[in-house]
């Protein structure tokens, strides 16, 4: 008895594989989501999340006079690279910081003073093409001078 096999393209939802090429990791959304803009940004807090390729997550606060926010992110820096950026209520970013050149490899951490004029917001950005799991921590704290 013989048995026929064909070897070619398979069909895979929007589009095809070749036989033997890679598919990218699946992604599915954190519980947070959607968190992908300013206008859908979840509270600051303690958070396990993941960012999907291409994807954004944005936070917000209010940081009264004589407060502090305290901001920190961790991840397997061998997942890949993340970045936050602090975006004032006005849309200006006036702090940039990135895994490289801030607190350690795998850790962003930042201390943010008040007041604020409006919510700030955070964004946490990755360019990698898998999914890259991180966690949130922060709280806000009253500080005086004395």
């Amino acid at each position: 008895m013989l048995v026929g096999l064909q070897i070619g393209s398979i069909g895979c939802g929007n589009g095809s594989t070749e036989p033997g090429q890679e598919l990218d990791e699946p992604c599915a959304d954190d519980h947070l989501e959607p968190n992908d803009s300013s206008q859908e940004a979840s509270a600051v807090g303690e958070h396990s999340l993941v960012l999907c390729p291409g994807d954004q997550d944005w936070f917000s606060g209010t940081v009264p006079l004589d407060y502090f926010l305290y901001f920190d992110v961790l991840w397997d820096s061998t997942a890949g690279n993340l970045s936050v950026a602090l975006i004032d209520s006005d849309g200006s970013s006036p702090t940039l910081a990135e895994d490289d050149e801030w607190v350690a490899e795998g850790q962003i951490g930042m201390v943010i003073s008040g007041p604020f004029d409006g919510a700030l917001r955070v964004a946490l950005s990755d360019g990698q093409s898998s999914p890259t799991p991180y966690s949130v921590s922060s709280f806000i704290e009253f500080c005086c001078d004395g």
